[in-house]
């Protein structure tokens, strides 16, 4: 079963999400040093002490991933007007469908963004 086309980026009227490229490093690398102490009980990855060269390489990887059918698609989740890094959402092929998981930053954790943007993606875009 062919899986539904995912678009470049997608705007809501609350966050605007993107897929990965290294121009968001420094962004993501700010979100994941201040989140630690929040994802560090639940998100096996979480570290203390990230680099800007681990998160480019990480984030040049999910680009590449990105155009493969059968690996897992990552967006990251912008405050509307810049490149403030809200979280992520990866959608993770699955039977013509996607299982979706996320994490939030600290900073954007609690607002409701993350279930707005998965809401909003999937009601918009059909993508699982």
């Amino acid at each position: 079963m062919p899986y539904p086309t995912l678009p470049r980026t997608l705007s809501t009227p609350r966050t605007r999400l993107v897929r990965p490229g290294t121009a968001l490093a420094e962004h993501v690398l700010q979100a994941l040093l201040d989140s630690y102490a929040l994802h560090q009980p639940f998100l096996a990855w979480a570290k203390p002490d990230w680099t800007l060269d681990e998160v480019r390489e990480s984030l040049q990887a999910s680009a590449n991933e990105f155009l493969d059918p059968a690996a897992e698609k990552r967006y990251f989740v912008l405050q509307p007007d810049s490149d403030v890094v809200l979280g992520c959402i990866g959608l993770q092929p699955s039977n013509g469908e996607y299982e979706v998981g996320y994490w939030a930053s600290q900073a954007s954790s609690g607002q409701g963004l993350m279930r707005w943007s998965v809401c909003w993606m999937r009601s918009t875009h059909r993508c699982g």
